[in-house]
């Protein structure tokens, strides 16, 4: 199986998660929120991750990663650094972000933007963040700034997982405003997270004529746990919509493509005793909410309790194209996998149903992994290890795992042999559970 020419092959990391804040100067929404609720900030994060911010780290992760054979890599700008103050621009941020930018042109790396990557300065998320109508405009300038900055930029993602930010921070309360249950804030949210992206979208194309703009959209494709009930199918139904396509309808019409950050899938069952929760314990990071019951396809399982669905994936690539009729980037996917044992078959197998999607018709511009390099995963810390490249947070070395070698190898040939890189990277037994997948 051969991808597409001109496929883009890379890696992802958020802003927040991978230039640390050694010095203190960054405030956004996290860092303040995590200070004041110390008992949310697990697992010893403690502000450094990888360290990009200090130079030359971060470049020296592109060249590992330019090494493997990735031509492209997703990174962010955070806006708390861009605008530490309401009308103040921090021009040695701008020139910290522009040799990075200038660091994977000259590897000739593709370089994807995002805008927001889930973090808020702390002066917007003072005056209400994104449930008030003002950071529509904030956010608009903050937009004007970049595209002036980086006018050479071309592809652009404007937000990430608006649906998180919605049910993380207003529905189970764990992250950033922190407030639970506030279901009547829905309208005001989306409302403003879908004027900020039609504002970015319009700003940018205007000056940037040819550019790429998109949302990257967490997804997942969730199945009833017995085809054969009516109403394991009904909540399917309405939790694929809410999960899947209530925000890309909201942008669907101001996009270039459709961003699916995609790690994992459900079977779903109906259940009227269950409450809203949000837990991460010995069977990993569990949602449930009322009359959903989540339940696990048989299967290999990551170090966060997600089970491995690549099926799943293919059938959400078919669906998602059907119903919109635009190319879709894959801008996350990954797994957490510590001893590096299960990697190798997640890229392989994910990748094997993105390439028989694209048989199928479905136009898929690019796949970035998540993550380049392992990150500080918010108010996880440490805990669980997705990067292509390993990292000890003590002494800052880095490890290249097998998992990285093996997506070097299909991004350099832009060929998947799936028989050839079975035998090599993958063990007997999930040889065997592959050519069950795909039998």
């Amino acid at each position: 199986m051969e991808f597409p020419k001109g496929f883009l092959f890379g890696s992802s990391v958020s802003p927040y998660q991978a230039e640390g804040n050694i010095t203190g100067e960054r405030k956004t929404d996290w860092d303040v929120y995590l200070k004041k609720h110390p008992e949310k900030n697990l697992n010893s994060s403690d502000g450094i991750g990888p360290n990009w911010w200090t130079f030359p780290v971060a470049e020296s992760d592109f060249e590992r990663l330019h090494d493997l054979g990735l031509n492209a890599q997703r990174l962010g700008f955070e806006w708390a650094r861009i605008m530490p103050e309401q009308g103040k621009i921090d021009t040695s941020s701008i020139k910290r972000y522009r040799k990075m930018h200038d660091c994977l042109v000259s590897l000739k790396m593709v370089p994807v933007w995002t805008l927001n990557h889930f973090t808020l300065p702390y002066w917007v998320a003072e005056f209400g963040g994104w449930e008030n109508p003002q950071i529509v405009a904030e956010f608009k300038k903050y937009t004007e700034i970049m595209v002036y900055e980086f006018g050479d930029v071309t592809d652009w993602i404007t937000i990430n997982e608006p649906n998180q930010i919605v049910d993380m921070g207003y529905i189970f309360g764990s992250w950033p405003p922190g407030k639970k249950f506030r279901f009547d804030k829905l309208p005001f949210l989306l409302k403003n997270l879908s004027a900020a992206h039609k504002n970015s979208y319009e700003i940018i194309k205007k000056n940037i004529p040819n550019s790429k703009i998109g949302v990257a959209n967490a997804v997942k494709f969730l199945k009833p746990f017995n085809p054969n009930s009516f109403l394991d199918r009904k909540v399917t139904e309405i939790a694929n919509y809410l999960e899947n396509n209530k925000l890309i309808d909201l942008s669907k019409d101001y996009t270039d493509f459709i961003g699916l950050n995609y790690y994992h899938s459900y079977l779903l069952k109906f259940n009227p005793t269950l409450k809203l929760t949000l837990r991460d314990d010995a069977e990993g990071v569990v949602k449930t909410a009322p009359f959903l019951e989540t339940v696990k396809p048989e299967g290999l399982i990551s170090d966060a309790g997600w089970p491995i669905t690549p099926e799943l994936f293919h059938e959400l690539l078919l669906n998602i194209y059907k119903k919109y009729k635009k190319p879709i980037m894959i801008t996350e996917n990954g797994i957490a996998d510590q001893e590096d044992k299960l990697g190798a078959f997640y890229f392989l197998s994910h990748l094997s149903s993105e390439a028989k999607a694209i048989q199928k018709g479905v136009v898929i511009n690019g796949h970035f992994c998540w993550s380049s390099v392992d990150t500080e995963e918010w108010m996880l810390g440490y805990k669980y290890k997705f990067g292509l490249i390993g990292l000890n947070y003590v002494t800052e070395e880095r490890e290249v795992r097998n998992r990285a070698k093996l997506y070097g190898e299909i991004a350099t040939t832009g060929k998947l042999d799936v028989q050839k890189l079975s035998e090599k990277y993958l063990t007997l037994e999930q040889k065997r559970v592959l050519g069950k997948i795909y039998s």
